[in-house]
C-alpha cells in the first residue's frame, strides 16, 4: 500500500500558513495603522496607556483596567502578549487560511507542556482529527480523506480507529510547531510594525488592533488590552491568509490519548 501524503502534507502546510498569518510577510516598510476597525469590531482613535506593568503571568488576564499599556510600543505590545499567550495554561486557536489556492480548516487546542488536540480540513480532500501528546500522534481521517488517496481499501481495514506515529516520524516535522504556542508566535512579535495600536472590541472585550508586516503584505493582529495582553485574533487579506481566533477558557485540562481499542499502528499500512 503506498504511503498516503496528506497527514504529513497539512501539518507541515498548517505550520507554513500560521507562520505566514502571523508575520504576513517581510517586515519591509513600515506601515501606519488607519483609525478604522476591521468590519465587525468598533474602533475608537488611537490612545495611549496611562500605567503599564513588566509582569508576565502563566493565566493570562483578559480583564482590561483604564489604559494598561502606556508607554509601550507596538512591538513591546505583540511581544508581551506572544509571552503571555505561550504562557497560558491553554489555548485554542481555530480559524480558516489559505496559501497558493490551498485552504485549511482547523481547530486545536494547546495545553502547555502537554500537547494539543483537534482537527486540521482541507476541503474535499479531507480532514483528520489529531491528537498529540508530546511524544505521540494519534490521527483519525475521516472517508473522505481516504477517497481522496485512493485508500478506500485501507479504510475498510483500519475501520474508523486512529493511526498511531511517532512525534519523530520526520514527515510530522511541524507537529511541535502547531502544539507549541511559543514556537507558533514566534514570528508575530518580529513582524509588527512601529505604527500605534488602535483601541478596539472583539467579541465586547476592549483590544488593540496592531498592524503587522510590510507596505502591500499588510495583516492585523489583536490583543487584550490587559496588563498581561493575550491574542484574541490573526488576521491576513486574501488571497494568501485568513483568519485564526484563539480562546482560553472551557478547555480540557489533559490530553487523552484514543483507547488502545480504538488504535491501530500506522506502519502496518504504509503510513
Amino acid at each position: 500500500m503506498r504511503k498516503a501524503p496528506f497527514l504529513a502534507q497539512a501539518t507541515l502546510l498548517a505550520g507554513a500558513l500560521v507562520v505566514g498569518t502571523a508575520a504576513c510577510g517581510s517586515s519591509g516598510n513600515p506601515a501606519t495603522t488607519g483609525n478604522s476597525a476591521t468590519p465587525g469590531h468598533s474602533a475608537t482613535s488611537a490612545t495611549s496607556a496611562t500605567s503599564a506593568t513588566s509582569a508576565t503571568s502563566t493565566t493570562p488576564s483578559t480583564n482590561a483596567t483604564s489604559n494598561p499599556l502606556a508607554g509601550l510600543t507596538s512591538q513591546q505590545i505583540a511581544q508581551r502578549a506572544a509571552t503571555d499567550t505561550a504562557n497560558a495554561p491553554g489555548v485554542r486557536w481555530a480559524g480558516t487560511i489559505t496559501d497558493s489556492g490551498t485552504t485549511l480548516s482547523m481547530d486545536l487546542t494547546v495545553l502547555r507542556g502537554k500537547g494539543c488536540e483537534g482537527s486540521i480540513s482541507q476541503g474535499s480532500k479531507g480532514s483528520f482529527k489529531l491528537v498529540y501528546d508530546g511524544s505521540t500522534v494519534w490521527a483519525l481521517p475521516d472517508s473522505a480523506f481516504y477517497q481522496a488517496m485512493g485508500l478506500t481499501s485501507a479504510e475498510s481495514v483500519i475501520g474508523g480507529r486512529y493511526l498511531k506515529m511517532k512525534a519523530t516520524d520526520p514527515d510530522l516535522g511541524s507537529m511541535a510547531d502547531l502544539c507549541t504556542m511559543s514556537s507558533l508566535l514566534a514570528p508575530v512579535q518580529a513582524q509588527v510594525t512601529s505604527a500605534k495600536g488602535v483601541m478596539t472590541t472583539i467579541d465586547g472585550q476592549p483590544a488593540i488592533k496592531l498592524t503587522v508586516g510590510g507596505k502591500g503584505q499588510l495583516g492585523y493582529e489583536y490583543v487584550t488590552d490587559s496588563a498581561q495582553p493575550v491574542l484574541l485574533e490573526l488576521q491576513a487579506p486574501p488571497p494568501n491568509g485568513g483568519q485564526l481566533n484563539f480562546t482560553y477558557s472551557g478547555l480540557p485540562q489533559s490530553i487523552t490519548p484514543p483507547p488502545a481499542s480504538d488504535v491501530l499502528d500506522a506502519s502496518q499500512f504504509g503510513l
